[in-house]
């Protein structure tokens, strides 16, 4: 995997287990992150700086203060994002157990 191709994740799922339940998250080291859904629907979130997931959305706001609700996250196919460039990389990555985790890629 090129140094492009790490930067840019595709998860084939979104799992909101990921972060924490309704708490805050500081994702500014993101450029962006694009929602897909079916009907090739997508919505994109340029320079998000932080995240709070619940159980069915995504609340981001972005670096100008706008927010942006992402519902019906359960049917999001994938979720591609960017960091910036000299931040770490994180992604999905499945255990021998089945189960997934994050991990850090720099």
């Amino acid at each position: 995997m090129n140094k492009d191709e790490k930067a840019e994740q595709q998860y084939t799922k979104v799992d909101s287990h990921l972060f924490p339940r309704e708490e805050e998250v500081d994702i500014s080291h993101e450029l962006y992150r694009t929602y897909h859904f079916p009907n090739n629907e997508k919505v994109k979130v340029n320079e998000p700086k932080t995240i709070i997931v619940t159980e069915h959305s995504h609340r981001i706001t972005d670096k100008n203060g706008s927010n942006h609700h992402i519902l019906n996250i359960d049917k999001c196919l994938r979720v591609i994002f960017k960091v910036r460039d000299g931040e770490k990389n994180w992604f999905i990555q499945k255990t021998s157990t089945g189960r997934e985790r994050l991990t850090e890629d720099s």
